[in-house]
């Protein structure tokens, strides 16, 4: 699938999750931009494809919009644009955002792994990923019995 129509229909999934209130908060979300009203037409629509800055405008205006949504620059492509993140949760998770990196770091390394989680021995290949031929590591948590 080619990268714009990846992005296009990840957008398209993006404002069906911003757009869908909750019986219980309805009253207190804010109004979240359509793509038929951003674009004039639906995402997937036939003879309709948004093009990189359409779509990075719309982000930004659903991030602008929504007190769930928080863009976040994650590099530059080859042709020197930014590429962007969405993260997409409720207020409060935003606002633990940092310890939830920290952990998800902490578990990528598997640098101080406490509580029920450790470390299975049997994936660890001592010479590493590269040197045995795999093209990348893998990390298996095994959660220990009481």
């Amino acid at each position: 699938m080619r990268p714009a129509r990846l992005l296009n229909l990840s957008a398209g999934l993006l404002a069906c999750l911003l757009a869908i209130p909750s019986t219980s908060t309805a009253q207190s979300l804010p109004r979240i931009t359509t793509p038929r009203a951003q674009f004039g037409h639906d995402i997937g629509d036939d003879y309709f494809l948004a093009n990189y800055s359409q779509m990075i405008d719309y982000w930004r205006k659903l991030d602008r919009e929504s007190d769930r949504m928080k863009m976040v620059r994650i590099g530059t492509t080859a042709e020197g644009r930014p590429i962007w993140m969405a993260i997409i949760t409720s207020p409060e998770n935003h606002a633990k955002l940092a310890r939830y990196q920290e952990i998800s770091r902490r578990l990528a390394l598997a640098e101080n792994i406490t509580g029920d989680a450790q470390v299975s021995p049997r994936r660890h290949h001592p010479r590493g990923p590269r040197e045995s031929g795999r093209t990348g590591a893998r990390l298996e948590l095994v959660h220990a019995r009481s």
